[in-house]
């Protein structure tokens, strides 16, 4: 039964996910959270209810309600991570999924485990964090990426390669002798 279950549940996951592209009624975005959290997808379910309980039309109150109370109970199930990445912009992975660029406009929700972060950005060395994350934790964590060090060596050559040497003209005496020769010819 169990398997019906989630069966049904994957169906449902795609239905509101389709009826919510499709319309504009946020209130569906309640009820594909709930079922996110029926199939133990905590993080995901939370995300979509912060967005979902951060709206300010489109969503009924009962629901509003229904959500903030949720998206508590869920908050026991996971945990809250708060990266600060420095310098902006950089790239934040988690595994092969990027997550976003720093800094990030929410913290992420994450289910309890292990975590491996890797962070890049242009001119700067690329670092791997990891994290352990706690069910009901919050953490923050101040991450600065070190710029990549440029050495330029403005130290002289040890041997200096020495100049080729200049070609010599060539020499005069030929045309000195046979002047002299033909100026003892005239005069003789």
């Amino acid at each position: 039964k169990l398997d019906e279950a989630k069966v049904s549940y994957e169906a449902a996951v795609a239905a509101y996910t389709k009826a919510i592209e499709l319309g504009d009624d946020l209130n569906l975005a309640y009820e594909l959270a709930i079922v996110e959290d029926k199939l133990g997808k905590f993080a995901v379910a939370a995300t979509r209810l912060r967005t979902l309980a951060k709206a300010t039309t489109g969503v009924r109150p009962d629901v509003l309600k229904k959500a903030a109370t949720k998206l508590t109970e869920l908050a026991t199930k996971i945990g809250t991570v708060t990266l600060a990445v420095k310098p902006e912009g950089a790239t934040i992975t988690l595994g092969e999924t990027e997550v976003g660029k720093s800094p990030l406009a929410e913290p992420l929700f994450l289910m309890p485990g292990a975590y491996s972060f890797q962070l890049q950005a242009d001119g700067f060395q690329s670092k791997t964090v990891e994290l352990t994350v706690e069910a009901g934790s919050e953490s923050e964590r101040g991450i600065d990426l070190e710029p990549i060090k440029i050495s330029i060596d403005t130290r002289p050559p040890i041997d200096p390669v020495p100049p080729p040497p200049k070609p010599q003209p060539p020499s005069k005496l030929p045309l000195l002798i046979g002047a002299g020769a033909t100026g003892g010819f005239l005069i003789a």
